[in-house]
Order: C-alpha cells, then structure tokens, then sequence
C-alpha cells in the first residue's frame, strides 16, 4: 500500500507541474491549524497532558480543473508537543512531533461571486514520532483516508480567505494513537 501511494502521489504532482495548460488557474495557500491538544501515557494506566501549545500550520497548491473541481496537495506541520515527567521536573520529559503530507480532489461551489464552499476527499500520509520519559524514541507513519470542508472569501480577484476543517486519519502504532484533525484559517493566493 504504501508504494502505491507514493505512486499515486507522484502521478498527482506531475498532473499539477504538467496541467497547467488544460488547467484555469493555480493556487497556493499557507494556513494557521488548531495544534490540538495531546496525552502521552504513563506508568500502566495514567497519561499526563502537554504542557505546551505547539504552532502548527498548512502549506498547499493546487490546479483548478475547471467546472468547480481542483486537485490539491498539501504538507502539514503541527509541532511538537511537550510533557512534564510526573515522577520529578528534574527527570526527563517527554515529547510528540507531528506532521502530515496529503493529495485530495476538490469540489467548490460558489454561492455569489465572493463567497464559496468546498469539500476535499483524498488521501494523507500522517507520521508521528514519539520520545517517552525513558528517552526511547519511535516513529510511525499511516496512510488514511481525509477528508475537508471549506469556506473561501475573495478579497481581490486574486487573494481569498479562506476557513476550514480537515480530518486526516488516526495514527496507531508504538508511539500511541492519536487522531490528525485540525481547524485552520489563512490566505489563498491565485495565479
């Protein structure tokens, strides 16, 4: 599966280098996401919380393809969260890295010609790395469906602000379980 991804990923990222003569127009956004919140086990049963609020955001691209429909790909960062040892703050803490990188088709529908909304339906690559209060590092790495949706305010013909939720998948493996899903709000600039 994971090979087929990466095929599937270069496919798209050729259509977008190679379709810009079929294509109407360009986009590329950057976006301010939610960093969410984050638990990391300890001892048999407990879990402390971070202490931290990492900064987290979205850099995307894409290509309308015309009649409302673009494809998009985009990478994530959502930063690192930080956790106290409960056992002595002169202990080692621990830590979460998270990011994602993902490739979705996108239908917009224009409610007047200021204001629209979209939904995305794609797949994403979410990777988690995870130190635990032992200092022993891992990493983990899943490919889930995502999905989005949307709302685009143009104030230029050629910059929009634009607000949205996407979910992109759950990541288990042995750094934990933890759901990829953010709120985000930025700038789409077109070409």
């Amino acid at each position: 599966m994971r090979n087929g991804f990466w095929i599937g990923t270069a496919a798209g990222l050729a259509l977008l280098v190679s379709g810009t003569a079929m294509a109407e127009d360009a986009y590329a956004g950057l976006s301010i996401m939610t960093p969410g919140e984050a638990k990391i086990g300890y001892g048999a049963t407990g879990t402390v919380d971070n202490y931290n609020n990492p900064k987290a955001f979205k850099l995307y691209g894409g290509l309308n393809l015309g009649n409302d429909y673009a494809l998009e790909a985009g990478y994530g960062d959502f930063g690192s969260w930080k956790f106290n040892n409960p056992a002595g703050a002169s202990l080692p803490g621990a830590s979460i890295k998270s990011d994602v990188f993902y490739l979705a088709g996108k239908k917009t529908l224009p409610l007047n010609a200021d204001f629209s909304v979209y939904g995305k339906l794609g797949v994403a690559r979410n990777h988690l790395k995870a130190v635990g209060f032992d200092g022993q590092a891992s990493t983990d790495s899943s490919i889930r469906p995502m999905v989005g949706v949307g709302a685009d305010y143009r104030i230029t013909n050629n910059l929009s602000a634009v607000l949205e939720f996407e979910y992109y998948g759950k990541t288990k493996g042995n750094a934990g379980s933890y759901t990829q899903q953010k709120l985000g709000t930025g700038l789409k600039l077109s070409f």
